[in-house]
């Protein structure tokens, strides 16, 4: 072990993939094939190889939970794995596998949160990200921003923002348990979950400092169908290196 710290991790995966589109593809995006293998399995993987990983919490569509269940059984998981029901938002998901957590008989020391469509995760940033949570409580990756960035209103630009102040975020963002579980407590006093967009946001609204860490452009998420058929290429050459 790295941390020296227990440590769980929740992949959500309850979302609707409203995103994707109409297409041949009916599947929510975690179950959409990718290499033989459902999408959500990729975006496991590498925590469930990671030593310090202990418990892998997935979070699926209420109404649909039992099927997917049966299909991530099949799977070959080396890690304990829960299942819970997600929430209506994402922020609700999250608490919901928070809660869970808090439930069993010894809460996590560790947590991290990743997105289920982001199957490319690598050992080094899940590595980095704890490290981090342990040393000050909350870490999230983030990657450079190439393309400038406007502001826009009624169709038209209404600013123009420095790309060199700006960073895109990634998952998995980790944090100390106690610190994100305080996090959702006091958002939902102040009626911030509805607007929150991701739970780093949240202990930054708490006035804790969330450190940031290098991402990878290799660590897309799955949100159109044009992502989709760059994961099937990546995925393509990796099999010819």
């Amino acid at each position: 072990m790295t941390t020296g710290l227990s440590t769980a991790v929740i992949i959500l995966a309850a979302g609707s993939s409203s995103r994707m589109g109409k297409s041949e593809n009916t599947a929510p995006k975690p179950f959409l094939d990718l290499n033989g293998f459902p999408v959500i399995y990729h975006s496991c993987q590498m925590f469930d190889k990671h030593p310090d990983v202990d418990h892998i919490v997935i979070t699926l569509p209420k109404n649909k939970k039992s099927l997917y269940v049966d299909q991530i059984k099949k799977l070959p998981f080396r890690t304990r794995v829960s299942f819970i029901e997600g929430g209506s938002t994402r922020q609700g998901s999250s608490y919901n596998s928070l809660r869970f957590l808090k439930e069993q008989e010894s809460a996590p020391d560790l947590v991290a949160i990743h997105d289920a469509a982001r199957p490319f995760v690598s050992e080094r940033m899940i590595t980095e990200g704890l490290s981090m949570a342990k040393k000050y409580g909350a870490a999230q990756p983030a990657i450079d921003l190439t393309d400038t960035l406007v502001g826009h209103e009624k169709n038209k630009i209404s600013d123009y923002y420095e790309r060199d102040q700006l960073k895109g975020v990634q998952t998995p963002q980790c944090f100390s348990f106690s610190r994100i579980w305080q996090a959702h407590g006091e958002a939902a006093k102040k009626g911030l979950i509805a607007t929150a967009t991701d739970d780093a946001q949240l202990v930054f609204h708490l006035g804790y400092d969330v450190y940031i860490y290098q991402g990878s452009l290799n660590n897309f998420k799955i949100t159109y169908q044009e992502d989709y058929e760059r994961a099937k290429k990546y995925f393509l050459k990796l099999d010819l290196a």
